[in-house]
């Protein structure tokens, strides 16, 4: 479940509507484009992507990278986690990242106090690997290929992060379960970082015709399965049974990416 692809089919761009199949054949001319065609979703690899490159030559490539309202919140959703989790390292903290795609959100961090731990777990294999790739010499950096939802781990994280997994999973009550895994793994009085994807009456400030172009792209198209919505209601709700405090509630300038901060009682 921790491998962000959808689907295992690839989109059949001669099934599409003549207008779709114009801007599908768009899709194929850069990587990124191709990737999402294949897959109907994004690795670790492709994530970080999306994060940090917001401009590109290929025109399609840059509308999605620069105006796509979804993405534009994933970024800025991806700065708020980082400012959370600098407030609550400490010396000696175990950062757990579930799951850990190639680990940005951790080893792209400012400034990490002595002895900071950090592990990542995901099921991509190809993810774990990148993370290999990346780490430099004196981090201290943990993997683990192992499913969000039977971790096995107790009481061993003063704070997870987590994106990506319930925007996914439409069953809600799988989602309290993904999160009364969490509080099993935190210690007492951890903390946990997470996010949500809000339905489109909370949306805001974002371009409309930028919207309908997104639409076309990961909806009538790739057709992802990234459009589990869900309240700041329902989610302060579930994560209150699976035992948590919430904390704190921080929106990105649109309001559809907020962060939630919880802690374990």
């Amino acid at each position: 479940m921790n491998k962000i692809i959808t689907h295992e089919t690839a989109v059949d761009v001669c099934a599409l509507k003549p207008e779709l199949r114009q801007i599908a054949k768009k899709l194929s001319t850069f990587p990124l484009g191709q990737f999402l065609l294949k897959n109907r979703g994004l690795n670790g690899k492709w994530t970080s992507y999306l994060i940090h490159t917001t401009t590109s030559e290929n025109v399609t490539e840059n509308q999605l990278l620069s105006r796509s309202p979804v993405i534009l919140a994933t970024r800025e959703r991806f700065d708020i986690f980082q400012k959370q989790l600098m407030k609550y390292l400490k010396p000696k903290t175990v950062v757990a990242s579930i799951p850990c795609g190639v680990m940005d959100d951790l080893l792209t961090l400012p400034q990490v106090p002595k002895d900071t731990v950090f592990l990542g777990c995901d099921l991509d294999a190809e993810s774990l690997g990148e993370v290999g790739k990346r780490l430099l010499v004196g981090q201290n950096v943990q993997l683990l290929r192992q499913d969000a939802w039977d971790l096995g781990i107790d009481k061993s994280f003063d704070i997870i992060v987590s994106n990506g997994l319930n925007i996914y999973e439409e069953d809600d009550e799988r989602v309290t379960d993904l999160y009364r895994n969490f509080y099993k793994a935190l210690k007492s009085g951890g903390v946990l970082i997470t996010s949500f994807l809000t339905p489109k009456d909370a949306w805001h400030d974002y371009n409309s015709e930028d919207l309908a172009w997104q639409k076309t792209i990961f909806v009538d198209i790739l057709q992802v399965k990234w459009q589990s919505l869900r309240s700041e209601e329902i989610t302060r709700e579930q994560l209150k049974s699976a035992g948590f405090e919430v904390l704190d509630v921080i929106y990105d300038k649109q309001g559809m990416f907020p962060t939630i901060v919880a802690r374990k009682r």
